[in-house]
């Protein structure tokens, strides 16, 4: 496989079925385990995270049980211009988030980069919160060593995958 954007986000996206798999099968819940134990999570106040696409890992689970604990969830809407801010349930802007849990195309393990689908909408947002921990929720076959990057694209803190949380070298 050529190791271009668009070849890998092609790749990936025939992978769809197997996600959904996944998913059935309830490996989302592996990914969700963790993120529940994770100490991030566990001193996040506002947690900024997402409604799953079928080919994304699903975290409804996750979610619910976030709420549950008394954690204010925010979601993404796309403005134009490629930006992207984070609202509550009540269409409240939301504007400190302490942890941000984000979908992948694909990962790179080592570098802790992500591919999205291509809009840069989370590498803005990325860019404007500095402060907030970074997990990327991804299953292992998503894993593409040497993911090519741009300027623009920031590592996250951890990734988490049924199997694993991979963390920058110690």
């Amino acid at each position: 496989m050529t190791n271009s954007k668009p070849t890998i986000r092609t790749h990936i996206k025939s992978l769809t079925p197997k996600i959904a798999t996944l998913n059935s099968v309830n490996s989302h819940e592996l990914i969700t385990k963790q993120l529940l134990t994770h100490p991030a999570f566990l001193v996040a106040k506002t947690i900024a995270t997402y409604h799953p696409l079928p080919d994304e890992v699903d975290i409804s689970h996750f979610n619910q049980a976030a709420v549950r604990l008394g954690k204010i969830l925010a979601y993404p809407v796309c403005r134009g211009a490629g930006e992207m801010d984070m609202f509550t349930q009540k269409d409240k802007l939301v504007r400190s988030i302490d942890l941000i849990i984000i979908p992948c195309r694909a990962f790179d393990p080592t570098t802790l980069h992500r591919l999205g689908r291509g809009g840069g909408y989370y590498d803005r947002y990325l860019a404007r919160t500095p402060h907030a921990v970074k997990i990327i929720v991804a299953y292992e076959l998503q894993k593409i060593p040497d993911l090519p990057t741009n300027s623009h694209d920031l590592p996250v803190d951890f990734i988490i995958t049924e199997s694993t949380t991979y963390h920058p070298p110690r």
